[in-house]
């Protein structure tokens, strides 16, 4: 875990707690609170809760000698940590007292309401990423997952050479088709489809291959894509077949992204309580 990762996650503890003391000292004399307040302190308090393991987590205990010995452990320690991390997140989202909150709305339409990668991305907005740190983050991510390597029973290559990207892979190998109809799947398809386009060109045209550039998936999509299994599959149980240094940068830029996420979401409900 990157140094700034821990600050934001350590700063993002202590907005939250201080969140729910806030909303804690509205209980009336009776020691109750109404329903909507009631729900704040239960989102805030399980937010917090799992950010202080997130932050305390340091090292993971194996049973065999193969795992303790193996490179992949760094990247398994924190994926967990992503997930802690994830369910902090998904403790505020779920609420909609919280949610309505950080958006300055009463309400949502249903294509909000029902929708968990929906209520994702109005926290993240809600958070005002420092622009600097989400364009590294999100550009980090995006040119790592558009590296060619290499793939196993691999069906829907886009190239002779038969050396796909990692979008390739998740696309057509983890991706059921139902998958890529929706709002993630439809933006790697096209971002592949447009590449496929401009190598048939150069192709004809005699000259050199034309690299994939990297699909335009933002911020709120890649970290929603990161605990779906159509990505997460291929990323942990691959580790992108090669360098395991690869999924360190691709972990590290994820869990920073949400620490900033968590950060920024909980120093801007603070004055609304």
């Amino acid at each position: 875990m990157k140094d700034e990762t821990l600050k934001r996650l350590r700063h993002a503890r202590s907005l939250l707690g201080t969140c729910a003391s806030k909303v804690a000292a509205h209980k009336t004399s009776s020691g109750s609170l109404v329903p909507g307040e009631a729900e704040k302190l239960v989102g805030f308090g399980t937010a917090r809760d799992w950010i202080r393991w997130a932050v305390a987590l340091e090292d993971l205990k194996f049973s065999t000698r193969s795992e303790t010995k193996s490179a992949r452990g760094q990247g398994i320690l924190e994926s967990v940590r992503f997930n802690q991390m994830w369910t902090s997140a998904n403790a505020l989202f779920a609420k909609d007292s919280i949610l309505t909150l950080a958006a300055s709305v009463t309400s949502f339409p249903n294509s909000i309401q029902n929708s968990e990668a929906k209520r994702f991305e109005v926290l993240y907005q809600s958070a005002a990423l420092d622009p600097t740190l989400e364009s590294a983050c999100v550009g980090n991510i995006n040119s790592l997952l558009s590296m060619e390597c290499r793939a196993d029973s691999m069906v829907g290559v886009l190239r002779a050479d038969g050396t796909p990207t990692m979008w390739e892979i998740i696309y057509h190998k983890y991706m059921r088709p139902e998958d890529r109809t929706r709002p993630m799947g439809s933006a790697i398809g096209a971002a592949l489809n447009a590449a496929s386009v401009a190598n048939a060109a150069a192709a004809a045209a005699g000259t050199k291959r034309v690299n994939h550039a990297p699909p335009a998936i933002q911020g709120p999509a890649l970290i929603y894509a990161a605990r779906n299994w159509a990505v997460h599959g291929m990323l942990i149980t691959s580790f992108f077949r090669g360098s395991h240094q690869k999924y360190i940068t691709f972990i590290n830029n994820i869990t920073l992204l949400l620490a900033a996420v968590l950060e920024g979401a909980s120093k801007n409900l603070l004055p609304k309580l």
